[in-house]
């Protein structure tokens, strides 16, 4: 098998994950940009590079083989900061079970180095309380200033109109 591969990585911020049997980084701001590389794969590997200014909802299905199930698993919220501190994203979730459009929820997301927003555009017609189970908000691309953000830096967000706070424990 191919050992390396050849990617172009557009003129944006890339933030590199890896998820293996040996080794778990997410976050770290790629060098690449407005660039070709080649990068070194390994079969065990699993390399995500995010794109700055989006919002990724991921969710690790500890329990269930279908949509179904998983919905029951919390969602972890992935938010990879542009060159102006921005990220959008959407999340649609289906119920698992029909086609029917009124069985969905749409969730967007807006966030900023002042607040991060959900949104909550549709909701499943069956489901009253069909919320997100929030797991982690991981926030990549804040800058390094230790006077502004630092292990003491609170961040607010705002979930169907619930306000909460996160703080910002490993800024470095």
């Amino acid at each position: 098998g191919a050992t390396t591969v050849d990617a172009y990585f557009p003129d944006e911020r890339w933030y590199s994950w890896t998820v293996s049997s040996t080794i778990n980084t997410a976050g770290i701001e790629s060098k690449y940009r407005n660039t070709w590389a080649t990068l070194t794969v390994n079969p065990d590997d699993i390399k995500i590079y995010q794109k700055g200014g989006t919002i990724v909802p991921t969710s690790f299905p500890n329990t269930g083989l279908n949509t179904a199930e998983i919905r029951k698993n919390p969602f972890d919220i992935l938010i990879a900061l542009d060159d102006v501190n921005t990220a959008t994203g959407a999340l649609y979730w289906d119920n698992g079970e029909t086609r029917d459009a009124n069985k969905t929820s749409w969730t967007t997301f807006n966030a900023d180095l002042n607040l991060i927003k959900f949104t909550q555009v549709s909701t499943n017609e069956d489901e009253a309380g069909d919320e997100l189970d929030l797991g982690w908000i991981v926030i990549f691309g804040v800058p390094k200033d230790e006077n502004k953000y630092n292990q003491f830096t609170y961040f607010s967000y705002v979930q169907n109109g619930i306000s909460g706070i996160i703080l910002a424990d490993d800024i470095s």
